[in-house]
C-alpha cells in the first residue's frame, strides 16, 4: 500500500519490518526486491529477489531477471 502511494520510506521500514519478523518468508525478500525494482536500484533488487527464489518463491526469477537487465541497461 505504501509503495502504491508513493511513500517509499514507510514501503522500506514495512518490508524490513517484516524481514525481522519472518526472516524464512520467501514473500518478504520478493516485496524488498520490487521495493528496490521500484526505487531503481537493481542490484539489490536482484539480491532480494535471489534470495526469494532460494527460499523457494520461483516466481522470483522473473523480477531477478527484469533486476539484471535494467542493471545491464543502465551500465549502457
Amino acid at each position: 500500500t505504501y509503495m502504491e502511494l508513493e511513500e517509499m520510506d514507510k514501503a522500506k521500514a514495512a518490508f524490513e519490518k517484516y524481514l525481522e519478523l519472518a526472516p524464512n518468508e520467501p514473500n518478504a525478500y520478493d516485496s524488498m526486491g520490487e521495493y528496490y525494482l521500484t526505487t531503481k536500484d537493481y542490484a539489490k533488487s536482484a539480491e532480494y529477489y535471489d534470495r526469494a527464489v532460494a527460499l523457494g518463491m520461483e516466481g522470483s526469477k522473473a523480477g531477478a531477471e527484469k533486476a539484471r537487465a535494467a542493471l545491464k541497461q543502465a551500465g549502457n
